[in-house]
């Protein structure tokens, strides 16, 4: 396996090809869907197929703990009979939210057992079994989990015997703890095609702890730092999703997740390019609902869902039956609202990587955030990508 840069944007912004076994190839960058457990093996077939989704993710802690009747299983194998690319992480982040709420987990987990379902399974990409880290583990105990997780992938090494495309995680809230990483992995790998980034979530979310690593300011330069660190790798970022994955995109990151789509679409909640989750009107929580401007741009949509409100002359009347038709609270409302979301990630996908071929992703990134709360940081990556001699904090 190997990552080929095929299109380049300065420094950080490229088209790629991942090559993967059984001469499959991966354009990148690429966007991961999760599954659901709740929805139907139709319902999630028909959402990716009308989306013209390409790629998916599970994980190993869902299809050994919690798919019981393989409904997961059989999901997978129909996907992946019909050409989808699929990246199997370990669930190990599930795991930690368990014991965080006190949840017994019924097995013990270790890279063992996570690879034989990644191998059962025969995923595209197998992610290592890691540690995440906490804000607020001491140094030492950042440390220790560190090791761990590179421990952990030396024995997926020695497990796999090149039978599957794994994918090593590193982890690190300050550059000298992500070069740790990726120095020791060096030394296992030699060149590192393919990597993660774990342990971002506290970054970008208001979480105990948030305080002490940095916030979203941190999230940007250590994303900054390993892609100028790894120019020629393909890099994933895990837990990003909704209006960050533009800052993530335009940082160079290859490839992200998306594993928020099914919930919100049965909470009722659509997503429009650049604008974060919105109910289609108020509701009495009074969460963000479609301002004019956005209602507009919905109205626009050219999703397979809503491509037929466009024929209509009165703008009114195709608002209230748009309205009418997206507010359902029943299977045929979900299914909508998820064709319609995902409709929306993959078109955004496809215009950031036409904005890489023409060297326009600045200008394009900076319209879809020019709105949004995430505009001020996307002035300071901006400046950061432009500066040559970026003063990292270590």
């Amino acid at each position: 396996m190997f990552f080929n840069q095929i299109e380049s944007n300065y420094k950080y912004n490229h088209i790629g090809i991942l090559n993967l076994l059984n001469f499959k190839k991966i354009e990148t960058p690429i966007i991961w869907y999760g599954l659901s457990i709740i929805e139907s093996i139709e319902f999630q077939f028909e959402v990716f197929k009308r989306a013209n989704i390409k790629s998916f993710l599970s994980n190993a802690y869902d299809l050994l703990i919690q798919d019981k009747k393989q409904k997961r299983e059989t999901l997978i194998k129909t996907l992946v009979q019909a050409g989808f690319f699929h990246k199997m992480d370990s669930g190990k982040f599930q795991i930690m939210k368990n014991r965080i709420i006190g949840k017994q987990v019924p097995i013990k987990f270790n890279q063992n057992i996570t690879f034989q379902k990644q191998l059962e399974i025969c995923c595209d990409i197998a992610v290592q079994l890691d540690v995440p880290l906490s804000p607020n583990l001491t140094k030492d105990e950042q440390k220790k989990a560190i090791d761990l997780t590179i421990d952990n992938f030396r024995k997926l090494i020695d497990l796999n015997q090149n039978r599957l495309i794994l994918m090593p995680v590193v982890h690190g809230y300050n550059n000298k703890m992500l070069e740790y990483c990726i120095e020791k992995y060096e030394e296992i790998l030699g060149k590192i095609s393919l990597i993660g980034i774990g342990s971002l979530v506290p970054m970008i979310k208001n979480v105990n702890g948030t305080h002490k690593i940095g916030g979203k300011n941190k999230f940007i330069e250590n994303l900054i730092y390993i892609r100028k660190r790894l120019p020629n790798s393909c890099i994933h970022a895990f837990g990003i999703g909704g209006t960050m994955s533009y800052l993530a995109f335009y940082c160079g990151i290859d490839s992200l997740d998306s594993t928020g789509w099914i919930q919100k679409s049965s909470y009722g909640i659509i997503q429009l390019p650049g604008v974060s989750d919105r109910f289609l009107t108020k509701k009495s929580h009074n969460r963000p609902y479609l301002t004019d401007r956005e209602k507009d741009l919905f109205l626009k949509c050219k999703c397979d869902v809503c491509k037929k409100f466009l024929s209509y002359n009165d703008k009114k009347q195709a608002w209230k039956e748009k309205l009418k038709l997206f507010e359902q609270k029943n299977t045929e409302g979900r299914l909508i609202r998820a064709i319609h979301n995902l409709s929306v990630f993959n078109n955004e996908l496809q215009l950031i990587k036409i904005s890489i071929k023409k060297n326009n992703l600045d200008n394009f990134i900076e319209n879809r955030l020019k709105f949004s709360k995430y505009y001020k940081l996307f002035k300071l990556l901006q400046k950061l990508k432009s500066d040559d001699k970026i003063q990292y904090i270590l």
